[in-house]
């Protein structure tokens, strides 16, 4: 049986990357200037011409997508272009893009800046980012979409997915980059290996906070405080990826949901988890049914690993003692070894099923 070890997963997992690919780890927000940069012609839409440098010609094509921020469109490159909105082209994006790209950046699947882009006055106007692929992460959560878009999935696939989300994470944090808004909409998934990490320009890097978040992904210590308005921790981080990794193995029910509970914030302030640790019976405010079967079929350190995070007494739920994502990818690597080996399945008939139609029997480790 696995067992956790603090100590040598950090002395096998730590790593420092190159001076050239570190950002600094800033303890202030940077003050800068939100002005908006008046531009002399019309924000560049499809088939307008821009600038990566001072020659390099992008000609953009059609939309694929647009936001508060600004849209995405495919170019005549194998990138994509983001334009931002006039009311969001500032001079401090511009510093932000800028400082992004001031280091070596490169991992696939991760859509991180790679070029700015001008018009042809040479005003900033947006950034050129590798192209992602594949379904948002959230389509996975619902069943029927499930069923279209990854009818050949198993267990054992998502657990392969929790991999690679935190060996992207882990790739980040090595080069102190916190992705902050981290979210079911926020990843694209072709298969348990391919995924891609997008809307990168929103991560916090060095001092510039990450202004978006949502409720289920925030720590107990910074929900309802004004995302912009601090640089949040490794500490923090560790709760978005705590939630993360739990949706993805009970099929997008977050930590905190209940029957007849308070509100998703207020659930997470109070740390009501209500599954309890190994050998607890659940609260009456449990989900019941398929959520609590698949709760039931997680192997006993990974249960561990959420309990001890999401209870309000638990060993990893304070901000600096959290699981980060070097002992998170431990855990799910060990768990993806138990699976390849044979064990798991040997022992419980439903251990593949996304969707189990029973508790775990007794006896089954």
């Amino acid at each position: 049986m696995y067992r956790f070890d603090r100590k040598r997963v950090r002395e096998a997992y730590m790593t420092t990357a190159f001076p050239e690919e570190r950002y600094l780890i800033s303890s202030e927000i940077i003050p800068g200037d939100n002005s908006v940069i008046p531009l002399e012609e019309e924000v560049p839409d499809e088939g307008s011409i821009v600038l990566a440098g001072d020659t390099i010609k992008i000609r953009l094509g059609k939309k694929v997508s647009k936001g508060g921020e600004g849209t995405i469109y495919e170019t005549n490159t194998p990138f994509l272009a983001k334009i931002y909105h006039a009311d969001h082209t500032t001079l401090r994006t511009k510093e932000k893009i800028e400082l992004m790209l001031s280091k070596r950046i490169e991992c696939d699947g991760i859509c991180y800046p790679v070029a700015m882009l001008f018009n042809r006055h040479q005003q900033f106007t947006g950034y050129l980012m590798p192209k992602g692929d594949g379904q948002i992460l959230k389509k996975l959560f619902v069943r029927p979409l499930q069923k279209k878009f990854f009818p050949d999935w198993n267990r054992r696939d998502l657990v392969r997915l929790c991999v690679s989300v935190l060996e992207k994470i882990k790739y980040l944090h090595d080069r102190n980059i916190i992705i902050g808004d981290i979210n079911e909409n926020n990843i694209l998934v072709r298969s348990p290996e391919e995924i891609y990490f997008v809307d990168t320009d929103s991560y916090q890097i060095e001092g510039f906070p990450c202004p978006v978040g949502t409720v289920p992904f925030t720590a107990p210590e910074i929900q309802g405080i004004h995302f912009g308005s601090f640089l949040r921790t490794k500490g923090h981080e560790g709760f978005s990826i705590a939630t993360l990794l739990f949706m993805i193995m009970l099929m997008g029910k977050t930590p905190y949901a209940q029957q007849g509970g308070e509100d998703q914030a207020e659930n997470i302030k109070n740390m009501d988890f209500p599954y309890g640790r190994i050998g607890d019976s659940y609260k009456d405010s449990a989900p019941v049914g398929g959520w609590s079967y698949m709760w039931s079929h997680l192997m006993p350190y990974v249960k561990t690993a959420f309990a001890e995070t999401f209870l309000k007494d638990g060993k990893y739920a304070k901000e600096r003692t959290r699981l980060d994502a070097y002992e998170w990818l431990d855990i799910f690597t060990a768990y993806l070894t138990d699976f390849d080996s044979g064990a798991i399945e040997s022992y419980d008939p439903e251990s593949l099923e996304l969707y189990p139609t029973q508790y775990k029997g007794y006896g089954y480790y």
